[in-house]
């Protein structure tokens, strides 16, 4: 057996032969950050993480199978972009790590002060990017408005 070509450490146990990494690395997102790290993303997760506002950037398993790209800044605001969309009118952004032609959805959740510290205001976002997009978007977030 072939070891996972994302840890290089667990064995891949798949019998889909396009399968190259193990099952411990897809479902705690290790799979999907080394794919937006590569040059086929333009190395988007690396940018995003040397921004200095940015405290972390990482890929998220959000549960029923959807992985979230989930970057969190300094300053307390949580960047999720994912799938964006539009239901009834309303915009939302689920938790997805699109390919690079689909394009970013994104939702910026703002902290306020509560009774409830997890309580925040959500921000989707109206427009889609593309991975470079995304980048120069978070870059921009280095200050609140």
């Amino acid at each position: 057996m072939e070891k996972c070509t994302v840890c290089g450490v667990v064995e891949v146990f798949s019998t889909d032969p396009d399968t190259d990494y193990c099952l411990t690395c897809y479902m705690t997102g290790a799979f999907f950050e080394k794919h937006l790290a590569s040059e086929d993303r333009s190395f988007m997760l690396d940018r995003i993480r040397q921004l200095p506002h940015v405290l972390t950037a990482r890929v998220y398993h959000h549960g029923g199978g959807d992985f979230q790209l989930v970057i969190c800044l300094r300053d307390g605001r949580i960047v999720t972009p994912g799938a964006g969309a539009s239901v009834n009118g309303q915009r939302v952004v689920m938790p997805f790590v699109p390919d690079a032609s689909s394009g970013w959805g994104v939702l910026i959740r703002q902290p306020v002060e509560a009774d409830n510290e997890w309580s925040g205001m959500a921000f989707p976002y109206p427009e889609k990017y593309d991975d470079d997009e995304l980048v120069e978007l978070v870059a921009g977030l280095d200050a609140l408005p």
